[in-house]
């Protein structure tokens, strides 16, 4: 054989071993899929160690950095990751507090060291919140002055992202503002913005105000007509079923908040509050006279009379004087003060609607028939809702119980089994049997007949070496040379009884390299 095809035989053989190898190696591999992608560096590499610590291969994409497992394991990964509390968030929160300063750290890196932590712990919290994903908070910490009255507040905004098919609940928006005005010292829910990740505010500037009252008295209503409907559901399931009826309750409610004093008195019980006498007495005759020194003279020497005057001169003396006498009763009437306030919420009327289903009766061969209510029993319907809902007419209170036959629903259709050729086990198995496939046909289709074909031509001895009959002992005379291996060489053709009677020899010193060597004539078209 020429040397060039050797060595192309040598390289084809070489080509179809790696093959081989790779196919083998390919069907073996599973098929990776995603378990996270967007890591940072710090939690990809606990994401890793993690992993190779539970015994679950993993590859890196080397584009998005994204860490892939075998697709029959996610689940099991993900599980072992999340009670291993893995991936953690890469951002440091009062930790970083923990870290020691470089040498000549300002007052100013520190201050703002402690605000970043502030916003990552205040991030935090609200992350694990329902339906939050993550929330990136900016606080706006004005520094404080003794030359500004009352100081400035602060403000802060929010970024929340939601789980992919969730929603923010109701108020959900505002229970972030106050949660964020409670941590910062001196700042308000209305200095408080939250925002989503599409770009949308989520709390309006003074919606909360106007809101809030209107939003307490609707869950306050809502909760009370629960409280009437389960009662109606807890009287009417045990005999009618719990498909077999449809009930609403409305409620009138008065939420005015009024107040109301009432002062009473009663006029036949008085009593004495205070007494006050003033009594007066003025002497004899009045003072008269000129003014002057000699009205201030003494009076003469008097004259007693030889007898007294009696009575009249008591009169005289008494008729001579001024009495005066005042008397001042306060009475104070029994009185009754009264403060009344009335509350919030007050039922000023009930509506109730209830829609019975036909009854179904089981016939005695099993079939079920359907019967509407009779008149009596809707009656009667009606005097179990009235009594457990406390049923009052004189404050304009509504039951209507009405029969009609329910629209059956449709038979919800199972779901879809997953296509067996769309499971993981499916694909990994064909890339084994492909691959078990792939490799025996190199090993009996490429490997076998090459290695026979080699195998044949290096045992090939005995060769045409030329025509001369004259048995000089060159090659191709008469009698041969002998050839490699101790075989004579055939002589060419022409060469008549030398020729049989060398073929003779060759066959009886070496038969089983004669026969290969006629196969390979057979083989190579005679």
């Amino acid at each position: 054989m020429a040397a060039g095809r050797q060595i192309m035989l040598m390289l084809a053989l070489a080509a179809s071993v790696a093959l081989g190898v790779v196919g083998a190696m390919w069907s073996w591999t599973p098929n990776y899929s995603l378990l996270y992608g967007n890591l940072g560096g710090k939690d990809a590499t606990e994401v890793m160690s993690a992993l190779q610590q539970s015994g679950i291969s993993f590859r890196v994409d080397d584009s998005s950095g994204a860490v892939l497992v075998p697709s029959s394991r996610v689940d099991e990964a993900r599980i072992k990751l999340a009670a291993a509390g893995l991936p953690k968030s890469s951002s440091s929160g009062y930790e970083i507090l923990n870290e020691t300063p470089g040498f000549g750290t300002s007052r100013f890196l520190e201050q703002a060291r402690f605000q970043r932590a502030r916003e990552v712990e205040l991030g935090r919290s609200i992350a694990t919140m329902n339906n939050i994903a993550s929330a990136r908070v900016h606080l706006a910490s004005p520094p404080r002055s003794a030359f500004i009255r009352g100081g400035n507040r602060g403000s802060a905004s929010v970024v929340v992202k939601l789980h992919p098919g969730r929603r923010m609940e109701e108020g959900q928006a505002w229970t972030i503002a106050h949660l964020i005005a409670a941590a910062m010292p001196g700042m308000e829910v209305g200095d408080i913005r939250v925002i989503n990740d599409k770009g949308h505010l989520l709390n309006a500037p003074g919606s909360d105000d106007a809101l809030a009252p209107n939003n307490q008295e609707l869950a306050y209503r809502q909760r009370v007509e629960k409280s009437y409907l389960k009662k109606i559901s807890d009287i009417l399931n045990p005999f009618v079923g719990l498909d077999g009826f449809r009930a609403q309750v409305a409620l009138d409610m008065d939420f005015t908040r009024s107040e109301r004093t009432r002062e009473s008195f009663n006029p036949d019980l008085p009593a004495v509050e205070s007494r006050q006498v003033v009594e007066q007495r003025d002497g004899g005759g009045a003072i008269a006279g000129v003014p002057g020194a000699l009205s201030n003279q003494p009076p003469g020497a008097g004259a007693a009379p030889e007898q007294a005057g009696g009575a009249e001169a008591s009169e005289s003396t008494a008729a001579s004087k001024n009495f005066r006498r005042e008397e001042i009763v306060n009475h104070r009437l029994d009185r009754t003060i009264s403060h009344t306030r009335a509350a919030a919420g007050l039922v000023r009327r009930v509506s109730v609607a209830v829609v019975l289903d036909d009854q179904k009766i089981t016939a005695d061969g099993g079939k079920v028939e359907r019967k509407a209510w009779s008149e009596e029993e809707l009656q009667r319907v009606v005097g179990l809702v009235q009594d457990a809902i406390g049923f009052d007419a004189s404050r304009g209170d509504s039951i209507n119980v009405i029969n009609n036959r329910f629209i059956q629903p449709p038979v919800a259709e199972p779901l879809p089994d997953i296509p067996i050729w769309k499971q993981p086990w499916v694909w990994d198995l064909g890339k084994q049997i492909s691959g078990v496939i792939f490799v025996l046909f190199l090993v009996f289709g490429v490997l076998r007949p090459m290695m026979r074909n080699l195998s044949t031509r290096a045992t090939t001895s005995v060769a045409v070496v030329g025509d001369d009959a004259t048995g000089t002992g060159e090659p191709g005379a008469e009698g041969g040379a002998p050839a490699a291996g101790g075989v004579q060489a055939l002589p060419g053709p022409g060469g008549g009884r030398q020729t049989l009677d060398a073929a003779k020899a060759a066959v009886s010193e070496d038969p089983k390299r004669a026969a290969s060597v006629v196969k390979t004539w057979v083989s190579e078209g005679g």
